[in-house]
């Protein structure tokens, strides 16, 4: 009796595994937070996680920080604090930089005190500056950044887990509606992929239509999932939170 218990007990676990769209969960809500980048994702992900899941393996998708020596040295460091933390990390994604023209708004960005703005040398705060001509329609030459093949890689790798691995469930932490078909795929086989959206603003109606369940990410855990400071790498040798992050 006690033996069939057991095995009731155990047959109720669903194996669950997290996956993280990096560059995604920092536009959502890391980059205008310096002080809570040095993010424990394994605790977040144990956090998402609700019975009878049971978190199996963590898996954050990214892409290199090439243009800035400042940038990738601080990503280094994350990465291999994450993978010392039993995180496994996919960073071979893409980042594509390209010149594209936009029409200059009327109204600034919540985040902007003008529709323009400069970096003063000075206070090394940006400051706005008027329009040339206020009554002019305005377009610009702006450098727009795109993060590429870290959706393909975590919807290759949550398909492959699914049907290879005996997964039970998924959650996925991204607001990229790229993944609508994948997610809606694996959920019409019946596994079920639970989103996580860390832009908690911006709804993707797609995403939401094709997940099991869909819910913005409580920005409350982020304060509350830090990594210790230093994290001992693999190797024995502390990795140092960056400074700019304190």
């Amino acid at each position: 009796m006690r033996q069939d218990q057991n095995w009731r007990r155990i047959s109720l676990i669903v194996l669950t595994n997290v996956y993280i769209d990096g560059y995604n969960l920092y536009r959502g809500c890391l980059k205008d937070s310096p002080h809570l980048k040095w993010l424990d994702l394994r605790g977040l992900a144990a956090s998402l996680v609700v019975a009878p899941q049971q978190l199996q393996h963590v898996k954050f998708f990214t892409a290199r920080v090439k243009d800035d020596p400042g940038a990738a040295s601080r990503q280094e460091v994350y990465i291999r604090a994450l993978r010392a933390n039993g995180v496994t990390v996919y960073d071979n994604g893409n980042f594509v930089v390209h010149t594209v023209i936009r029409p200059v708004a009327d109204t600034p960005h919540p985040n902007m005190q003008g529709v323009l703005e400069y970096l003063d040398r000075g206070t090394r705060l940006w400051t706005p500056t008027a329009r040339p001509r206020p009554l002019d329609h305005l377009r610009a030459s702006v450098r727009d950044t795109k993060e590429k093949g870290s959706d393909v890689n975590l919807a290759a790798h949550l398909m492959w887990d699914v049907w290879h691995e005996g997964l039970g469930a998924a959650i996925v932490v991204s607001g990229d509606s790229d993944l609508e078909t994948p997610i809606h795929l694996i959920n019409s086989s019946g596994v079920s992929v639970h989103v996580v959206n860390p832009t908690a603003n911006n709804v993707s109606q797609r995403l939401q239509g094709a997940a099991a369940t869909y819910r913005p990410l409580d920005l409350s855990l982020l304060q509350s999932h830090q990594l210790p400071d230093p994290v001992m790498s693999t190797s024995g040798r502390p990795l140092t939170r960056p400074s700019s992050w304190s």
